[in-house]
């Protein structure tokens, strides 16, 4: 098949499910407008149009909307896609409803349909038109599910697919096996792990104010950030605030072997996010890595992590909280590790990429088939 997706190619998401359907041997594209990437998109071929004006006002906002549409267009209608998939519903899924080629997917990534679409009536007005104007809408996350039903989004085009984890690549070291140091002046202190990026709906700072509750309790406990984001700053300050500069370690953005190499490093995993749309990519993974996960009671995250079975689960907010489950876990290795192998075991069989790719992958067959048929 022939496809073309449009999304943020500064996305970790993006990379990993283009890659996925070019490497299973489909003519893969992808049309994006954000001209700094992620590097290692091949063989994904990447469109990348620039908008005419930096301004983020709302006329030059128009103009440039104007702009992509015209080059998305004629970048589509040349290639004439057997389907086109739209990630993200803001901007790109405007987009893909008002070029008017069929058929097209949309996908959410959760703030976009539980706060952007809620804040603005115009957000909320386009992204109506083009999820009631899509032919599928494939989300990850049952609440997710519900609030497009809410918006009488017909139930009989919407899909609810776990986006995936790559478990061959994110998976525990062989048992025996002592990892290296996450940060080598540490030597084997257990690490307590935070991966999402540093984003005001990520609440990092929650976990940050749990440190000085944990150390209380785990003296000899390190912790690490991974990601970047506007937020960091404001993190760090927040660090030297609470003195606690020496047993923290920023550690920005990790490209995929790195990645592994610091969960499968760490001791506890935490999410301290406001919100997600289903499983999030970044919880997955630590699972994925037999990690046990403590995490906020939010979106579908009750589906996922079994609490007192593979972690535990806090109230928005609340570092007191997390302290006191992250701090027992540090506590109990036996418990961690029981943990570990009960959430390897849930993403092995219910969030493994090539499983639930292949359901995505049905269905633009499927619409491609459909499609055939009505030429």
């Amino acid at each position: 098949m022939k496809l073309c997706f449009l999304s943020d190619a500064r996305a970790e998401h993006t990379r990993r499910w283009t890659r996925f359907f070019a490497l299973r041997g489909h003519e893969t594209h992808l049309i994006t407008w954000n001209t700094t990437h992620l590097d290692g998109y091949a063989p994904v071929i990447l469109h990348v149009l620039k908008k005419p004006f930096a301004s983020a006002s709302l006329v030059p906002r128009i103009a440039n909307l104007i702009s992509l549409y015209r080059s998305a267009r004629k970048i589509i209608l040349n290639m004439r896609p057997d389907v086109i998939h739209a990630h993200s519903m803001g901007s790109y899924s405007w987009l893909a409803w008002a070029i008017g080629y069929r058929p097209y997917v949309l996908s959410p990534w959760g703030t976009d349909v539980l706060v952007d679409a809620v804040r603005s009536r115009a957000n909320r007005w386009l992204t109506l038109r083009a999820a009631r104007g899509s032919d599928r809408i494939v989300c990850d996350g049952r609440h997710i599910e519900e609030r497009l039903a809410e918006w009488s989004i017909s139930p009989k085009k919407i899909d609810c697919i776990p986006f995936g984890t790559d478990v061959d690549v994110f998976a525990p070291l062989p048992q025996g096996e002592i990892p290296p140091p996450v940060v080598p002046s540490w030597g084997q202190a257990p690490i307590v792990l935070s991966t999402r990026t540093l984003t005001p709906v990520h609440d990092v700072a929650t976990f940050v104010r749990m440190i000085p509750l944990v150390r209380c309790l785990c003296p000899e406990a390190r912790f690490v950030m991974v990601g970047g984001g506007g937020e960091q700053r404001t993190l760090e300050a927040l660090v030297d605030q609470l003195g606690i500069r020496e047993v923290v370690h920023f550690a920005g953005h990790l490209g995929e072997e790195e990645m592994v190499r610091y969960l499968r490093g760490s001791a506890v995993y935490v999410s301290s996010s406001l919100m997600d749309a289903g499983l999030a990519g970044s919880t997955a993974e630590a699972m994925a890595c037999g990690l046990p996960v403590v995490t906020t009671d939010n979106a579908d995250n009750a589906l996922w992590v079994q609490e007192g079975e593979g972690g535990y689960l806090v109230p928005n907010g609340n570092s007191e909280h997390m302290a006191e489950k992250v701090a027992f876990l540090l506590h109990n290795s036996r418990l961690r590790h029981k943990m570990g192998q009960f959430n390897r075991r849930v993403i092995v069989e219910k969030n493994n990429t090539v499983v639930e790719m292949a359901k995505v992958e049905s269905i633009y067959e499927g619409l491609r088939c459909e499609n055939r048929r009505h030429l």
